[in-house]
């Protein structure tokens, strides 16, 4: 491994202890392969709160909540993030809109 340093992502995490787990894990084994040094921050959201935003189709108060997460992860150095669970993508164009930083989607990945 070269130890090439990767850009900083910045996860949203906490919305699903497991999914957290499982990405970091495939993050860390993809970084390896590429020959490089995973650089990640973990912000745990309170999967609780945003459970009610989604309960009640709040998306703009979802993408505030999800947002001041951002602002901490790129506080720490993140220069990209990503959502580690498909439900709070609901409001992904919310959340793109007033993010402070690029939002790697899952969905439009996937899709």
């Amino acid at each position: 491994m070269s130890g090439k340093e990767a850009r900083c992502l910045g996860l949203l995490g906490g919305l699903g202890p497991g999914a957290t787990i499982y990405y970091y894990r495939g993050l860390l084994a993809a970084h390896a392969d590429a020959g490089q040094v995973a650089r990640m921050l973990i912000a745990h959201v309170d999967v609780d709160r945003a459970r009610a935003f989604v309960e009640k189709n709040d998306r703009a108060g979802l993408a505030r909540y999800l947002a001041s997460f951002i602002e901490q992860l790129k506080a720490g150095g993140a220069e990209m993030t990503a959502i580690v669970v498909v439900t709070p993508h609901i409001c992904a164009a919310e959340l793109k809109a007033i993010s402070a930083l690029p939002l790697i989607d899952m969905v439009d990945v996937a899709d």
